[in-house]
């Protein structure tokens, strides 16, 4: 019977759960580093800046002069031809009669064939706009300085999904392992249960009943490691890795600034915090951008000055006297463009403007609202999870030595097989109970550090 439930046990790890014998190790530092550099999400939030920064770009353009080149080559000519047109150029030794005037006005009136070469260079540079240029350029950097500020607040809160994904694995891995410690105890009773009732001693219902539970953890036992397989497959997708890449978790390394005791924090520290935190300040550099933009739209009625210049080269090639050698033009300037009436169509859209930053310094409040709640719900976190896990500690170790002292006095023939089995049980989840409690005071200190506007590691810009 042990040999065929340790089979099932064999066969199940061997087909589902293969084991690299030369895993790597890594640490909770290394998947936030990695998800915060490489992971898709990264690289999704890394557009927002790039689209950003060409926005900037894009208006510093309207500040430098436009230089464009046209060229182009026209052939036109009659459906007809007429002979008596083609002379139009008389001899200077012939002297001019009536039928050389005929001749000449017959060229005026009969069309020719010919072919026109043109091409120009041509410059334009804003002059004076009555500050719409600048406001442009202005509203684009504080745009981008909100972009940039919601961009670090999003790689601290992935920080904080990249920690919870690590620990999920780690609990989903840890939870195989409870489970192959638990079936262990369970082979190890049935055994102790078969051997006696082997030579004669023990009940065939309990030596029934410690088979059963041992079948009944075999498949637990499976299903776990099934999971944790799928947890690593989840960590590894999120990690930009390939899905089979093999590692184990190491928790022997965990970042200094999750490990400190948290004190109380002061009404001011609170208030100070939260101006300084990034999704605030992102909020008001919208806000302040929007009525930049309104800015420009209100300035749309005073007038735009402009220089401009050209060179051109024209030249056309005919056997009428439309005839032209080529030559060089150039011409220079001042142009004024005043807008004198627009259906009042820039005043509603800084009208608009001015609405989406009234909205957004709204917006602002309630952002600090819930910025303050959220950072005094993370330092009483803090203290509840530092008591549950002292609790669980206590639990624990109270289960360990009931389980063991239950296993003994069983041996002895003084307990019951349903006491061991409950306080086996007991023990599971106890083992269950502590490891979800120190992720919960690891998690406790993390979430207090993003709700504070701060790292939980410092992200190597290099790798960004």
């Amino acid at each position: 019977m042990v040999k065929r439930l340790s089979s099932v046990i064999l066969v199940g790890i061997l087909l589902g759960f293969p084991v690299s014998l030369f895993s790597e190790g890594i640490t909770l530092e290394q998947v936030i580093q990695e998800v915060c550099t490489k992971s898709d999400s990264a690289k999704m939030m890394k557009e927002s800046i790039v689209r950003s920064d060409a926005m900037v770009r894009e208006n510093w353009a309207a500040v430098y002069p436009k230089l464009s080149f046209a060229t182009n080559t026209n052939y036109s000519s009659p459906f007809k031809k007429e002979e008596s047109g083609s002379a139009l150029t008389i001899p200077d030794s012939t002297p001019l009669t009536w039928g050389g005037l005929q001749g000449m006005i017959g060229g005026f009136a009969t069309p020719k064939a010919s072919t026109t070469y043109n091409g120009a260079l041509s410059l334009s540079q804003p002059i004076f706009t009555f500050g719409k240029v600048g406001t442009a350029i202005k509203v684009a950097a504080t745009y981008n300085k909100s972009v940039q500020s919601a961009h670090v607040r999003n790689v601290q809160t992935l920080q904080l999904t990249a920690l919870d994904m690590f620990y999920r694995t780690m609990l989903a891995l840890e939870s195989a392992h409870i489970a192959e410690k638990t079936l262990s105890r369970k082979n190890e009773l049935y055994e102790y249960i078969n051997g006696n009732f082997k030579l004669g001693s023990g009940v065939k219902a309990q030596l029934l009943m410690a088979r059963a539970d041992a079948f009944s953890q075999s498949a637990i036992t499976i299903a776990a490691k099934r999971d944790a397989e799928s947890a690593k497959m989840y960590l590894n997708s999120f990690l930009g890795r390939p899905l089979t890449d093999a590692w184990t978790i190491d928790t022997s390394r965990i970042p200094e600034s999750l490990q400190k005791n948290v004190l109380s924090v002061s009404d001011t520290t609170i208030q100070n915090t939260i101006e300084k935190r990034c999704d605030v300040q992102s909020l008001r550099l919208m806000a302040e951008s929007s009525r930049g933009g309104a800015k420009i739209y209100q300035a749309m009625k005073y007038p735009s000055i402009y220089g401009n210049g050209s060179l051109g080269y024209t030249q056309i090639d005919s056997k009428g006297l439309m005839a032209r050698k080529g030559a060089f033009d150039w011409s220079a300037g001042v142009s004024l463009n005043l807008l004198i009436f627009d259906g009042f169509q820039n005043s509603s859209k800084a009208a608009q403007l001015l609405s989406d930053a009234r909205k957004l310094e709204i917006a602002e409040g309630g952002i600090k609202k819930a910025a303050e709640i959220e950072i005094r719900s993370a330092v009483s976190e803090c203290g509840a999870a530092d008591s549950s896990l002292a609790a669980s500690q206590e639990m624990y170790s109270a289960a360990h030595e009931a389980f063991d002292l239950t296993n003994s006095n069983y041996k002895q023939g003084s307990g019951s097989l349903t006491d061991l089995q409950r306080v086996d049980e007991q023990l599971q989840l106890s083992e269950f109970t502590l490891l979800n409690t120190r992720y919960r005071q690891v998690r406790s200190r993390a979430a207090l550090l993003v709700a504070l506007g701060k790292d939980i590691v410092k992200i190597n810009e290099e790798e960004q």
